[in-house]
């Protein structure tokens, strides 16, 4: 009986994400924030996530239960290149079956390619998706549900996102838990954020793929003959111009002889 009611509560938790998800966006002016879109006001009967502010460091350190981080930390790639970053939580002893997760970015310099998985956001292999909103440009707002529960484990892949690099610039992926639960609708620890930078670049100054590295020397070659053929055209125009003055000078030296 109470296994039934269990799975009732899950599955009325599911609808309402998907329902929270696909009506909470209106207008770009829109905040975010945990009481407007924050799963645990769906399950009222339980005590409200106990969060905490992203970590204010990028640098790696040891993850504790509840733990939600971004991989790779620091991102360097080039303009219009496409890449990755992937969610990992630490669910240490307890199964997740569903979180909420909002993950903010510079629209400017970074898009989501929502031509793969839905939109733009695939499970990890760990991992599931339910809902993914991507309507606000620099927001993505998802929530997973499992019935069962995947995991446990101290270093589980949630999920994966597909960027596009747009122009040249720094910006900072920040991570937000809104909500992290086990199949017994259990919070997880003590869920928290975090961020990871993305540094884009005219231009790639390494490369682990021979070919890439290759097109890379080549188009360089091709400037560097670009530049000098433009100087020996500059030069030559310029000595046309000297030589024509030249034949001038002598033509009009002619004319003025005494014969």
């Amino acid at each position: 009986m109470q296994k039934g009611k269990k799975e009732s509560n899950l599955v009325i938790f599911l609808i309402i994400t998907v329902i929270t998800l696909s009506g909470c966006v209106s207008t770009q002016e829109e905040e975010i924030n945990t009481e407007e879109i924050g799963l645990e006001e769906i399950i009222a009967e339980h005590t409200p996530v106990p969060t905490s502010e992203s970590t204010s460091t990028l640098e790696k350190k040891i993850y504790e239960k509840g733990d939600c981080w971004l991989i790779p930390l620091t991102t360097d790639i080039a303009i219009d290149a496409n890449f990755v970053s992937e969610v990992h939580v630490n669910t240490l002893d307890q199964k997740i079956a569903a979180y909420g997760f909002d993950i903010t970015y510079d629209p400017d310099l970074l898009k989501v390619n929502s031509s793969k998985g839905d939109n733009g956001i695939e499970p990890g292999v760990d991992g599931f998706v339910v809902a993914v909103n991507i309507s606000i440009p620099g927001i993505i707002k998802i929530a997973g549900f499992e019935v069962t529960g995947k995991g446990p484990g101290t270093d589980l892949h949630i999920i994966t996102i597909h960027w596009i690099s747009i122009m040249k610039g720094s910006t900072i992926l920040n991570l937000k838990v809104r909500d992290l639960r086990d199949e017994n609708t259990d919070i997880i620890g003590i869920p928290r954020g975090a961020r990871s930078l993305v540094e884009i670049k005219w231009y790639r100054l390494y490369t682990k793929s021979k070919k890439d590295f290759i097109t890379f020397g080549l188009n360089c070659f091709a400037v560097f003959c670009i530049n000098k053929l433009k100087l020996r055209c500059i030069k030559s125009f310029f000595k046309r111009i000297l030589y024509l003055r030249r034949i001038d000078k002598c033509i009009k030296e002619v004319n003025i002889l005494p014969y």
